[in-house]
């Protein structure tokens, strides 16, 4: 499975040769989009386009709508996904500087369905090297080590508390305050 939030080329590269290698059957790739119409199409085929690209032999496209927090919603939507093809474990192909966020969402949601779980960090543009050498790596790991503080200290304990609770109550509703 791709934590394709930005669509990026490398997971599917390495998605692809991790199929080549008999690790996976089939990879599935979460499609985040904010409306329907041409914008979903449009999201849909760049993931495609980067599927057959990379040399992907089978892929599923699950659409994601971006809804606060939109990381635990996508994971919550995968995990239904996931429970009604019957798939019991999933590796999890992700941007390397959002990997321990992942990793601690999906755990959390596909850990309580007996979905085995691993993560498959990937280098996408900066690398641990040259992160420092341009602003725009700096604010993404800035940004990314941010969302995993927020994830970890906030979303996550809230999703639990809610989750121990005796109520109808979703947990798919965390809301942001």
């Amino acid at each position: 499975m791709l934590d394709n939030f930005d669509n990026e080329y490398p997971l599917f590269k390495r998605a692809a040769e991790l199929q080549r290698a008999g690790l996976a059957r089939r990879v599935l790739v979460p499609v985040p989009f904010s409306n329907e119409g041409d914008e979903a199409v449009a999201e849909q085929e760049v993931a495609n386009t980067f599927a057959r690209v990379a040399g992907l032999k089978e892929w599923d496209v699950i659409p994601i709508k971006t809804e606060e927090p939109v990381s635990l919603n996508a994971a919550y939507r995968v995990r239904d996904y996931i429970v009604t093809q019957q798939i019991a474990s999933v590796t999890l192909v992700v941007p390397t500087f959002r990997s321990r966020r992942s990793e601690l969402i999906y755990e959390s949601v596909l850990g309580h369905s007996g979905i085995t779980f691993r993560c498959v960090p990937v280098q996408t543009r900066a690398t641990r090297d040259t992160w420092t050498y341009t602003w725009h790596g700096i604010q993404n790991v800035a940004e990314q080590f941010v969302k995993l503080q927020y994830y970890r200290f906030w979303v996550v304990p809230r999703m639990r508390s809610i989750a121990a609770k005796p109520s109808s109550a979703s947990v798919h509703a965390i809301d942001d305050p």
